[in-house]
């Protein structure tokens, strides 16, 4: 059981080092794009996308006032610029106002390769009765995600409303509403598959991989 501990920290400090600048081992890593929202009530203050295990790990801060819970929306791109699909991972835990965590996501997006690259936004915050949602559509979002990795474009909007509290299910596992959204996000060139996944402590992680 110790030895199990000294592992599980030693990764995790290795983790944090890459994501705060260390030069990675592995040649295949890579950082990630960020694509920041307006407003900003969580942040995202870099990562690494790891080709080996198709995983992208990626800090999150909390800039609201209370605790927060979100939902990451990656976007993958070939080394031309071609949209090859994204994922969606939400996190059920709390994130505690003031504090920021590494949350690692799986992205199941078919064929990926050392030239690709990722482009990671916030699109949904939860706090105890308030939420912020993606405003714009998922084409725009695409676009945006695109233009961030080539050095332009502006912030992705979220919107902000009253809630009457936080839902009781935070992050639904529905693989209908998952293929839905999935045809939408490849609006270019079509559906080539879709993943729709529990994570620990009640996430969820949907993909999308686009013809």
């Amino acid at each position: 059981m110790r030895a199990f501990a000294c592992r599980r920290v030693c990764a995790t400090a290795a983790l944090a080092a890459v994501l705060v600048g260390t030069t990675s081992l592995v040649a295949q890593d890579r950082p990630i794009y960020v694509l920041d929202t307006d407003p900003a009530p969580a942040q995202i203050d870099g990562g690494t996308f790891f080709l080996m295990g198709g995983l992208v790990a990626t800090m999150v801060r909390n800039r609201h006032t209370a605790p927060v819970q979100v939902t990451l929306r990656a976007w993958v791109f070939d080394q031309g610029g071609r949209f090859k699909g994204t994922n969606a991972h939400c996190v059920s835990e709390w994130l505690d106002r003031g504090t920021k965590r590494v949350i690692s996501a799986p992205l199941d997006v078919r064929d990926l390769t050392s030239t690709d690259w990722v482009t990671i936004a916030i699109e949904r915050v939860i706090a105890d009765r308030r939420e912020w949602l993606v405003a714009d559509s998922a084409d725009i979002g695409v676009h945006l995600a695109r233009d961030r990795g080539l050095g332009r474009g502006r912030r992705l909007r979220l919107e902000e409303r009253s809630t009457q509290g936080a839902p009781a299910t935070i992050c639904p596992c529905d693989c209908q509403s998952t293929a839905a959204s999935c045809e939408e996000q490849c609006f270019d060139t079509g559906l080539r598959a879709f993943t729709c996944s529990p994570v620990a402590f009640d996430g969820c992680s949907a993909s999308c991989s686009c013809k």
